[in-house]
């Protein structure tokens, strides 16, 4: 006698047949979008906690209108390094010189320690100042610079990479 085969219906297709790959797919969205989130929060962080943070946020108004009248001075200051000093050129409004400016400048590092670096700043004429010292070391460096003519303040803060 013959043998007679049964022939079985294919079972049908359901979409949790791609469960584990929409898992995989899921979790690795999760982890690419933690990378990405954790370098730019390191790419921008300037890595400088303000000491009285509180203190700092209730005088903001008073931080405002000293920024406004900075900008109302229309000084400017351009800063460069040259052989690890640094060169600063200092200008009033329009550009013009201004002749017996008194510049002074503190640099530290803006993370790590927290020892400022005094630089004396001596002017080599036209608006131009360099610093006396070479600054000791590589890398970043927060640069305030404090400017003083004619009974009108100028301040500024300038970051430089030593190379």
């Amino acid at each position: 006698m013959a043998q007679q085969i049964a022939v079985s219906q294919p079972m049908p297709r359901s979409l949790w047949r791609f469960f584990p790959f929409m898992v995989v797919a899921g979790l690795g969205l999760v982890v690419a979008v933690n990378i990405t989130m954790a370098v730019l929060a390191y790419r921008s962080a300037p890595g400088l906690a303000v000491q009285g943070s509180f203190a700092t946020s209730n005088a903001y108004g008073a931080i405002q209108a000293e920024a406004k009248r900075q900008v109302g001075l229309g000084w400017s200051l351009d800063v460069s390094l040259r052989g690890g000093r640094v060169e600063a050129k200092l200008a009033g409004q329009g550009g013009a010189a201004l002749p017996g400016a008194v510049l002074s400048a503190v640099a530290m590092r803006p993370v790590g320690e927290a020892t400022p670096l005094q630089l004396g700043m001596a002017e080599d004429g036209a608006g131009g100042f360099r610093s006396d010292i070479v600054l000791p070391g590589q890398g970043q460096w927060d640069i305030t610079f404090v400017a003083k003519h004619e009974g009108r303040t100028f301040r500024h803060t300038r970051r430089v990479v030593a190379p």
